[in-house]
């Protein structure tokens, strides 16, 4: 049983390595002049020089390589031994090294391994991270169950060795059983990219600034040990102190190429021409104006300033309403360029780096040419330009390059001009006022002429002259204003169109003659006055509709009397009335009486 408790020490070991987890990165060391055959280390230069550029510049690159690690011996011999009766098998590129030459367990598996490095990328000022494929696989205790399933089980691979400076680092991923007891098998337990063990090397490993072949050592024996890691030891149950908590040393080499990238492609001098769809615009209005560009390419077309510096610097297109000198070549800063639109054309790639063409990022060709879209407003220049204080600038599409560069070339003007048409607010009422005056004047025109028919038509009921006395019409045009409405005549009476009442017509003109006389003023003999005279008309021919003139006087009647003749023929006349509106009185209401019997 003492052998067992030393395979859990051991396999705890293993297990340990499952805590600790440390992120893989790519990692380097500092750059430094080493002398050959320092102890422990070399470095030999390679045999073929790269090509010439600067260090900084310089690329390099692992090519191959490798470095040996014999775990611990004590567990290595525990495996192979009557105890574990275990097995260490390898896979990948893990090369099995030193196998047990013979005894009844363990014989052929290796007592120590190799790990060939993969090539990469590295930067000689950080750190250097030679990584190998495969895996070692430990497992022991498997005779003790009837199943034949190892109690002990662990896998270790993706082995990572970093070297920065004088310290390596294994990492490792692993798989393992949790230890549970001698016959029980325990849960498993994946651990990727954990700590193993560190070791102290002879001598620092430094890369030639012209690549070439790096050897390295922890030393041998036990002043090459290294040190599992503090998880490692928890890993061991705290068994092993820090005093005896070791492993093998390590060994291996590396080879290192430089290459400097491809030179960029020659940039050539371009000739820088613009064109803009237009160049007049609404004063009172935000047009769009698309300005297309060629040939804006030039060596010295390189940014100096993020986002991407050392990069194509493209070329800004702006309209706004720039100082005379605005020129970036003229060291003109920024300020003295107010734009109020503005698109920067830049290579393709770059577009998204600057938020893409909805934040104003235009494609640039290889060969410089570009079509922007930019909105032309003038209020926007003027409140731009006022701004940045500029009052006498003047108004026009500008180029010039981004990203701080100075080529002159890329330095253009287009200038646009604004118009001031009649407002649209003063035409609008031209169209609109003359609309309501044929209303207003129309509407007197339509109507006006109405009232004349029905004024005029309405004096048909006046008395008309008496046959005996014919009126000559004069030929003086109509009064211009309506002549008021006779009193019609009672409809009752009409309706009635009684020719008895005709009688009345001699007992009038013998009152009249009674009292008036044969000169006779005021209507015409024989006419009645009134409702007698309406109803009597009806029993006749209709009274023309035209106007009644006035009578002329009969040959022979007086027309010139003295003063007292007018009186007397006035008093006459006041005589006349009171029997005619006696008479009046009485028909009227002899007409209500037919009237009502009549209606029965």
């Amino acid at each position: 049983m003492k052998g067992f408790t030393g395979m859990r020490l051991h396999r705890a070991a293993l297990t340990v390595v499952t805590a600790t987890s440390v992120a893989l990165a790519p990692v380097t060391v500092p750059t430094a002049t080493a002398a050959d055959a320092a102890a422990g280390t070399s470095a030999q230069p390679a045999s073929t020089p790269s090509p010439t550029c600067a260090d900084s510049d310089a690329i390099y690159r692992t090519t191959s390589g490798s470095w040996s690690w014999g775990l611990r011996n004590s567990f290595i011999n525990y495996i192979n031994g009557p105890i574990a009766r275990g097995t260490i098998t390898v896979d990948g590129d893990v090369v099995g090294q030193d196998p047990k030459p013979n005894g009844p367990f363990g014989k052929g598996n290796p007592r120590s391994f190799s790990f060939p490095t993969m090539p990469d990328e590295i930067d000689p000022t950080q750190s250097i991270m030679l990584a190998t494929r495969g895996s070692v696989h430990i497992t022991g205790h498997a005779y003790e169950r009837a199943d034949k399933q190892p109690i002990l089980d662990d896998t270790f691979s993706a082995f990572r060795l970093i070297i920065k400076g004088t310290t390596a680092t294994l990492k490792a991923d692993m798989k393992a059983r949790t230890f549970v007891d001698a016959e029980s098998l325990g849960p498993w337990v994946d651990s990727p990219d954990v700590d193993v063990a560190t070791w102290t090397l002879t001598q620092p490993v430094v890369v030639p600034a012209e690549g070439g072949t790096v050897t390295f050592t922890s030393g041998s024996g036990e002043a090459g040990r290294g040190q599992f890691t503090t998880e490692g030891l928890k890993a061991f149950g705290n068994f092993y102190g820090e005093s005896d908590g070791w492993v093998n040393p390590i060994s291996g080499s590396f080879t290192v190429e430089r290459e400097c990238p491809p030179p960029p492609p020659e940039v050539p001098v371009g000739n820088p021409q613009v064109a803009v769809s237009r160049t007049e615009f609404d004063a009172a209005r935000s047009e769009a104006v698309t300005v297309t560009g060629t040939g804006f390419t030039h060596p010295a077309a390189v940014s100096t300033r993020p986002p991407f510096p050392g990069m194509s610097s493209g070329v800004y297109v702006a309209f706004g309403k720039f100082p005379a000198t605005w020129k970036p070549s003229a060291g003109v800063p920024s300020s003295g360029r107010p734009y109020a639109s503005v698109n920067w054309a830049v290579p393709a790639e770059l577009v998204p780096l600057i938020g893409g063409t909805a934040l104003g990022a235009t494609p640039l060709t290889p060969d410089g040419a570009f079509s922007a879209t930019l909105l032309v407003d003038k209020a926007a220049a003027d409140a731009a330009a006022a701004e940045k204080g500029i009052t006498d600038g003047v108004y026009g599409i500008y180029t010039y390059p981004g990203g701080g560069a100075e080529v002159p070339t890329f330095e253009t003007f287009t200038p646009v001009t604004f118009t001031t048409p009649a407002p649209t607010t003063e035409a609008k009422p031209t169209t609109t006022e003359p609309k309501p005056a044929p209303t207003t004047e129309a509407k007197p025109t339509t109507q006006a002429p109405k009232p004349a028919p029905t004024t005029e038509a309405k004096p048909t009921t006046e008395p008309a002259p008496a046959p005996s006395t014919p009126a000559t019409p004069t030929t003086q045009a109509p009064a211009p204003k309506p002549t008021p409405t006779p009193t019609p005549a009672p409809e009752p009476v009409g309706s009635l169109n009684l020719p008895f009442l005709s009688f009345l017509t001699p007992l009038w003109t013998a009152i009249r003659g009674l009292f008036g006389g044969a000169t006779g003023t005021g209507t015409a003999q024989g006419s009645l006055p009134g409702s007698l005279a309406g109803a009597s008309a009806s029993t006749s021919a209709p009274a023309p509709s035209t106007p009644a003139a006035t009578p002329t006087p009969p040959a022979g009647s007086s027309t010139g009397s003295s003063g007292s003749s007018v009186e007397l023929s006035g008093a006459r006349f006041q005589l006349a009335i009171i029997p005619g509106l006696i008479i009046s009185a009485a028909v009227s209401g002899l007409l209500f009486l037919l009237r009502t019997f009549l209606h029965r």
